[in-house]
C-alpha cells in the first residue's frame, strides 16, 4: 500500500487522536465517517467536519523510519519545522518554526541530510512552535 495515502485524524473534542482509522470517508455533506476494527468487532464513529483535523501522510519517514504526516513537527539540535500542506502548488512543506512563511517543499534527501526526526505534533506539543530557532 503506498504509504502516501494514509490518513490520521485528530478528535478536538476529546483532544487526542483517534486509535484507529482504517475506513476514512468524506461525506458530501462535509460529515466525516471512519470505521474501527477490533477483532471481529466493527465500530463505526460520526463526525461532523470542524470537530476533527484530517492529515495526511507525506509518505516520507524521518531519521528514526517513522512516517511523517501533515502537522507533524521535525527538529535536529539546530532547527524546528512544522509540516503543512499548501494549496497553491499541491504539495508538503516545511515551515520553520517562529516564522509565518513557508520554507521549503518536503523531500526525503533533505531530512535525511539533515537528520531530521518527529519531535511532537501542533496539537499536543504547540509550545515546540513557540520557541524561536535561534535557541
Amino acid at each position: 500500500m503506498n504509504e502516501r495515502f494514509k490518513f490520521r485524524v485528530w478528535d478536538k473534542g476529546n483532544e487526542h487522536y483517534v486509535d484507529c482509522a482504517d475506513m476514512l470517508y468524506i461525506e458530501p455533506s462535509g460529515e466525516i465517517t471512519y470505521a474501527c476494527y477490533d477483532g471481529d468487532r466493527e465500530d463505526m464513529y460520526y463526525y461532523e467536519q470542524n470537530d476533527v483535523v484530517v492529515e495526511q501522510c507525506t509518505g516520507l519517514r524521518d531519521k528514526n523510519g517513522k512516517l511523517i504526516y501533515e502537522g507533524d513537527i521535525v527538529g535536529n539540535e539546530k532547527y524546528v519545522h512544522e509540516i503543512v500542506w499548501r494549496d497553491k502548488d499541491a504539495s508538503f512543506h516545511t515551515k520553520l518554526k517562529g516564522m509565518e512563511f513557508i520554507c521549503g517543499h518536503l523531500e526525503q534527501s533533505w531530512i535525511d541530510e539533515f537528520g531530521f526526526k518527529i519531535i511532537g505534533n501542533i496539537h499536543e506539543n504547540p509550545e515546540l512552535l513557540e520557541q524561536s530557532n535561534d535557541d
